[in-house]
């Protein structure tokens, strides 16, 4: 989500502590249901709550259970909800931490809210006005420590994604210093194995996915391909082509990406090139059916060979896309980049 359509998010929220008991219109759409009660506090106007998108209600969520509180602060999932982590799940509970480790106090508390007994340094701590969360590392870490090794790998290569080799070397000892920290905690060796499979070649949690379905398949290919003008997600065996799609792009100019979908990939079949289109649902959903497809593009592939352009491999050079660290981290990745 871009930075502009967070805070214009954020200007939803209706913190009703600051409203005066003069203030007898609020009051009352509070009582009649055109507020929606995100926590204890916290209200959106319902109409614009109902036009929001399943993402973007879970990030405002996150948002409003952060300003609730004055001690807790965001983890897992919910955190990456605010520092830019891939998350694959569409929706979630809300979840924080105290920071000392201990649990929160439970008088008049809001009981959206699943709390982790977990101590946070205060150099894992990222603040932006009211909210509090982890930083971008700290999060992919307690990620792929809750939620296994996929949701892991989906993380780390969110922070790793487009950057250059340099970068990324540093990124990772730092995910490794973390890892070190927390040696002994549950799930930790999820986390390390996810680590040590994550790359910086996908540009989507989908891709990453997909790669690790193709992965346990055993299926050939390569990731981040060029071929001719064009980049491809991946090239699966010799030629064929498979693009990671998802349906927003074609939410806001569906004739012009159709256009152009559709020449470069009369493009890349008159070089030889089988093309197939997978989409965020496929990837989610039942894995043979989803060999299968590509399995029997493979074969429809073997019939258009010899392909006429050479695929070369694509190496990112960065900068990579942006995820919130701390201060330190922030100002190294600028001195590289």
């Amino acid at each position: 989500m871009k930075p502009a359509r967070k805070q214009e998010l954020r200007a939803l929220i209706v913190d009703i502590r600051g409203v005066a008991a003069t203030d007898t219109e609020t009051h009352a759409r509070v009582q009649s249901g055109a507020l929606t009660q995100l926590t204890k506090s916290m209200y959106c106007d319902t109409e614009a709550w109902n036009g929001l998108k399943d993402h973007e209600q879970t990030f405002l969520r996150c948002c409003a259970a952060s300003r609730q509180s004055t001690k807790a602060v965001l983890v897992g999932r919910s955190a990456a909800r605010i520092n830019g982590v891939w998350v694959v799940a569409q929706s979630e509970p809300v979840t924080l931490a105290v920071p000392s480790g201990q649990p929160p106090s439970v008088a008049g508390s809001w009981t959206g809210y699943t709390y982790r007994y977990m101590q946070l340094p205060i150099d894992d701590i990222l603040s932006d006005g009211p909210l509090r969360y982890t930083n971008a590392i700290r999060t992919a870490v307690d990620i792929a420590r809750e939620r296994g090794v996929r949701e892991g790998v989906v993380a780390f290569e969110s922070v790793f994604s487009g950057h250059n080799d340099i970068a990324v070397a540093h990124l990772r000892l730092e995910c490794e210093a973390v890892i070190k920290r927390l040696a002994g905690t549950k799930g930790i060796g999820h986390a390390r194995t996810a680590l040590a499979q994550a790359t910086r070649q996908s540009d989507s949690p989908y891709e990453t996915l997909l790669r690790l379905i193709l992965d346990a398949h055993r299926v050939p290919y390569r990731a981040q391909v060029k071929i001719g003008w064009f980049r491809v997600d991946f090239l699966v065996a010799e030629n064929v082509v498979v693009e990671v799609d998802g349906w927003v792009k074609y939410e806001d100019v569906p004739h012009e990406v159709l256009r152009k979908q559709r020449q470069r990939d009369d493009w890349l079949n008159e070089q030889g090139f089988e093309v197939l289109h997978i989409y965020t649902g496929d990837i989610l959903g039942d894995e043979a059916s989803l060999i299968k497809r590509i399995r029997r593009a493979w074969e429809r592939g073997q019939k258009r060979l010899p392909i006429l352009e050479t695929p070369k491999q694509y190496v990112p050079n960065g900068p990579g896309r942006h995820v919130e660290h701390g201060p330190a981290m922030a100002d190294l990745l600028r001195a590289i980049y």
